[in-house]
């Protein structure tokens, strides 16, 4: 019986050790997975935020016009094709008024700007996000910025009317809303 009952005790003392190895292989897994895709750590609420500047870069400048508008979108993102009425209007919009439209996305820009083109939203570029610097925390998302690449607005995910027409009128004035 004395036997019986230290199996019982080593069975129970290596059933231990084995989820503690395992939970340790997964603490490490995780930070590797983490340390190799940035984009996956825990995100701060100062992103793009008002006044910060977003940076330029070989394929993105904003001194050429008075507005651009970052459009964050994927071909494969639902919210996108739900609002790509939406931003087609928002595009025309920006080029009334002497603004750019820059498609900015995490997958192939030739892929994105035939889908924008699929759904009849005019820009002036597709660049990568990745190349470019752009942090992309969800699709769709929308960042106003001044010449001096300085935010003056940004929106994320699938508008409602009332704000799609907030940022119609930001377009429209120039400014915050």
């Amino acid at each position: 019986m004395k036997e019986h009952g230290i199996l019982k005790k080593s069975l129970t003392l290596q059933n231990l050790a084995n989820c503690a190895v395992i939970l340790a292989a997964l603490a490490l897994t995780t930070q590797s997975v983490v340390g190799l895709y940035p984009k996956l750590r825990p995100q701060t609420s100062t992103y793009y935020a008002i006044g910060s500047r977003v940076a330029e870069t070989r394929d993105l400048t904003f001194h050429g016009s008075p507005q651009t508008l970052l459009l964050v979108t994927a071909s494969n993102c639902h919210f996108c094709i739900a609002s790509a009425a939406f931003h087609a209007r928002l595009a025309s919009a920006m080029h009334a008024v002497g603004g750019r439209v820059v498609g900015v996305t995490h997958e192939d820009p030739i892929v994105n700007k035939a889908f924008l083109g699929s759904e009849g939203i005019t820009v002036d570029s597709v660049i990568s996000d990745v190349a470019s610097k752009v942090e992309i925390r969800g699709t769709p998302s929308l960042i106003l910025v001044d010449r001096d690449g300085k935010v003056s607005n940004r929106w994320t995910g699938k508008l409602s009317d009332a704000k799609e027409n907030d940022v119609l009128a930001a377009i429209k004035n120039g400014s915050k809303t």
